[in-house]
């Protein structure tokens, strides 16, 4: 298991930018506010850098530079995530699983799961009425939906009695700034934001499960490793383990414990859904001596922006069967699975007729 304890606050960054250009205009707003997770990918990319760090050989630590390409693929792969629809070589990195929270609870350690969209619903498909979508049969259930009301986001686990409210995890931390051209250090347009970090409560971590064929692994327990944007640094915990795989049961409700990428072929086989989605990019390198990280001077630049449902979806199917295929979907982008995202539970719906 792979813990990060944050050293102060941290930025998690999206799609959202500070000004309007005249090629990007999509999630620009002044104010601009950290996602609650790290994506996967910037897991995996500290893991690649943490490994390679730690290696005389292939890394040289007076340049911060590949010493040894050679060296380097061996241990990290030869390039950064992409979407290719099979499981990518990071080298002694086999696999990780979804970010989730942590909880100290009487000295140990707890870990929380997001409640699904469908909580307090009571979905029930007893009752429910049939409507033509975009030329398509579709059941619409009875259910306790209230417009008007917002449901607390919360998080839960067996060893939790009462589930705890999200504003109790995260507190915001707001800054104000102006932006200015990195190249000339003068003010730009639409200079002034507003940025929203978060910092964790003192008895919460983030946690990941990691398959790392790598022994000396857990020697690099306690570094400190940067994961997201404003150099938002974490202690890393170390610890060998079983991953406590959470895709069992069977039933006809799958819900997302990770964001997915899934297309309209996958979606198919759902009778109904609650869910929201979020936009995925991610920055694309190659395991070389020397890289340019700046944005307007990315070597390798970034993947194409696909929207990805959020965690905590929920996808409801007339039979088991159909439910199962669906989870078989999810495996089988098997890029994505790797990384962590694509992660989901199955439950039955005892009111779905």
């Amino acid at each position: 298991m792979v813990t990060l304890t944050p050293m102060g606050k941290f930025f998690f960054g999206g799609d959202m930018t500070f000004s309007v250009n005249d090629k990007e205009t999509d999630y620009t707003s002044y104010i601009i506010r950290s996602n609650k997770f790290p994506q996967q990918t910037s897991l995996l990319g500290m893991l690649r850098f943490l490994v390679l760090r730690n290696d005389q050989i292939a890394f040289s630590s007076s340049t911060q530079s590949v010493s040894d390409r050679t060296k380097a693929i061996e241990l990290i792969g030869a390039k950064s995530f992409e979407v290719s629809g099979k499981a990518g070589d990071f080298g002694v990195i086999k696999n990780i699983t979804p970010c989730f929270i942590q909880v100290e609870k009487d000295g140990k350690w707890i870990d929380l799961s997001l409640m699904p969209k469908d909580t307090n619903l009571n979905i029930d498909f007893s009752a429910s009425t049939t409507t033509i979508l975009n030329g398509r049969e579709v059941d619409i259930p009875q259910m306790d939906y209230k417009p008007k009301e917002i449901f607390a986001i919360c998080y839960t686990s067996e060893g939790i009695d009462e589930p705890i409210l999200e504003s109790e995890i995260f507190k915001e931390d707001i800054s104000n700034g102006i932006n200015r051209d990195i190249h000339t250090g003068k003010i730009v347009d639409n200079a002034l934001f507003k940025q929203i970090s978060y910092r964790l409560n003192e008895e919460y971590r983030f946690a990941f499960y990691a398959e790392v064929d790598l022994e000396k692994f857990v020697d690099y327990e306690g570094q400190i490793v940067s994961v997201g944007a404003d150099n938002s640094q974490f202690i890393i915990g170390i610890s060998p383990c079983d991953n406590n795989n959470t895709e069992k049961g069977f039933g006809n409700v799958v819900t997302l414990l990770s964001p997915a990428y899934l297309t309209a072929d996958d979606m198919k086989p759902v009778r109904f859904g609650i869910t929201e989605t979020i936009p995925f990019r991610c920055m694309k390198t190659e395991t070389n001596t020397v890289k340019s990280y700046n944005k307007r001077n990315l070597v390798y630049g970034y993947s194409d922006k696909l929207p990805l449902y959020d965690r905590g979806s929920v996808f409801y199917f007339k039979t088991e069967s159909d439910a199962s295929s669906f989870a078989d979907a999810l495996k089988n982008h098997a890029d994505f699975y790797q990384i962590g995202y694509n992660h989901f539970q199955i439950r039955n719906l005892k009111t779905n007729k």
